[in-house]
């Protein structure tokens, strides 16, 4: 830094010194470069004399294009330890581009296993549960006496992914467990494809979603479990032929797969599995935004018209015509709840320049005669 030093005050003195155009561009090609050199020579703020984290790099090896194997390494990079992740600043540099490292953190060998630790949960969320870390390699630069780099490369083997095998329901109210294989065709998990949390998350969304069509008001994703079993029945049964299973347990090493269950939760509210009809819909155009809902829905001073299909609008000042109001409305009355029906209405409601803000208020009760 000091030989760059002395020699960008030699030449910025040229510069000012230059009275001919030629002499000034002899110099100012020196002058940029040797700006750009002291721009990026070192990072900001880093430790003196200590080996800090200056580039971490991750290697995958996994059996999938080109394109998602690279996604996959820019996600396990986020899964590193904080101290193994290097951040980056702009600054403007014509030579070396726009990045600066600050902040470096001092290089710590115990943060690897951490990050390993991380990295592996990642890849099992993902079905690579022999995943492997091949090997981790540090290198050290000294750049100085006081600046000494510190380079970590990891080397991971995801190994082979878990594939979907066999996916049943088993729910215990019947219409429950008849929608979701009348639309099983329709499943995310489908057998033969990579097991991974997301896609089990994603297919309890659409039994959740599916269900809240056909009147489970009260159905989340909290009411359903889904479950799996990695384990051959063949391997634990005594009565097999050992040298066959050797031979399965091999096959299962090279083609790993699992059983899926989807049932629901031990202890979940008995709601949850209720179907719920559609009893009284009142709309109160004329409401303010600011108003107390609670208070309004007993208020007994508004007037009430109701139309044919049993939606009533609630008034006091007569400004929207009740006929208008209610056609925008996809839930009536005697109906089962409909996810798809609530959010059609409350969508045409918010789209309707009349109103600043739209809300619902939903409130469950149990019917004697229904």
């Amino acid at each position: 830094m000091d030989i760059f030093d002395l020699t960008f005050r030699k030449h910025l003195q040229r510069m000012i010194n230059c009275t001919n155009i030629k002499d000034w561009n002899k110099y100012w090609w020196i002058f940029l470069f040797l700006l750009g050199s002291l721009v990026s020579c070192s990072p900001v703020n880093f430790p003196v004399g200590k080996a800090y984290v200056y580039k971490s790099t991750i290697s995958l090896k996994a059996n999938v294009p080109l394109e998602q194997r690279k996604a996959m390494e820019a996600e396990l990079y986020n899964y590193l330890d904080d101290s193994l992740k290097v951040i980056n600043k702009s600054v403007l540099n014509p030579f070396t581009g726009f990045k600066k490292q600050i902040n470096p953190s001092i290089f710590d060998s115990a943060n690897i296993d951490r990050s390993k630790s991380f990295m592996k949960n990642y890849l099992n969320s993902l079905g690579y549960y022999r995943a492997v870390f091949d090997t981790v390699k540090v290198k050290y630069d000294s750049i100085s006496k006081n600046e000494i780099h510190s380079s970590v490369s990891f080397f991971v083997n995801a190994g082979k992914q878990l594939k979907f095998d066999s996916i049943w329901y088993d729910l215990k109210v019947p219409e429950l467990e008849a929608l979701a294989n009348e639309t099983k065709g329709k499943a995310i998990m489908k057998k033969g494809e990579g097991y991974s949390k997301q896609v089990v998350g994603q297919e309890l969304d659409r039994l959740v979603y599916l269900y809240r069509n056909n009147g489970y008001f009260k159905m989340t994703r909290n009411s359903l479990v889904a479950e799996f079993d990695s384990t051959d029945d063949a391997l634990i049964n005594l009565n097999s032929d050992p040298f066959l299973l050797i031979q399965q347990a091999k096959q299962r090493r090279l083609n790993p797969t699992v059983d899926f269950k989807i049932f629901q939760r031990p202890g979940a509210d008995s709601t949850d599995f209720l179907k719920y009809k559609i009893g009284n819909v009142i709309i109160y155009p004329e409401a303010k935004i600011d108003e107390d809902q609670s208070r309004m829905m007993v208020d007994s001073s508004f007037l009430s018209s109701t139309g044919k299909r049993g939606v009533s609008v609630k008034y006091k000042k007569n400004l929207f015509t009740s006929k208008a109001v209610r056609k925008f409305n996809s839930l009536l009355p005697g109906n089962f709840y409909n996810e798809e029906e609530y959010f059609k209405t409350f969508n045409a409601y918010s789209q309707v320049g009349s109103w600043q803000q739209v809300d619902v208020k939903t409130h469950t009760y149990i019917d004697s005669t229904n």
